[in-house]
């Protein structure tokens, strides 16, 4: 497919909005071999019948700027959370409090939603 893009692009100049095209439904063909999202460790994680706050917690982690503003979201003294955030990164498994760690938790929930409520055909 990408040889096929670059073929049209040689040939005219005006072709970039096929290219662009081809290079978006190459994209989409991969889209074949993603899994179930409910099959996902990571989502997965989120619902473990030990800890049923912890879908929440999460959600009030990444979505908020602070810790602080999580626990008033939450409704729980800061203290609190943070062992709720000890806990939490027991049982995920990485860092809720590093940028990487709390941009896997944000697309965990986005897959969890995802996965609860499948597009109606």
């Amino acid at each position: 497919m990408k040889d096929l893009a670059v073929r049209l692009a040689a040939l005219d100049a005006d072709a970039s909005a096929a290219v662009q095209v081809i290079a978006y439904f190459d994209g989409l063909v991969e889209l074949r071999h993603v899994p179930e999202p409910g099959a996902l460790p990571d989502v997965r994680m989120l619902d473990q019948p030990a800890a049923p706050w912890l879908p929440s917690t999460v959600h009030a982690i990444t979505t908020t700027p602070s810790l602080r503003a999580a626990a008033a979201r939450l409704r729980l003294h800061h203290s609190t959370l943070q062992d709720r955030v000890v806990q939490a990164e027991h049982l995920l498994g990485w860092s809720l409090r590093d940028p990487a760690g709390v941009f896997r938790a944000h697309l965990a929930l986005v897959l969890r939603r995802l996965h609860r409520n499948p597009v109606s055909r």
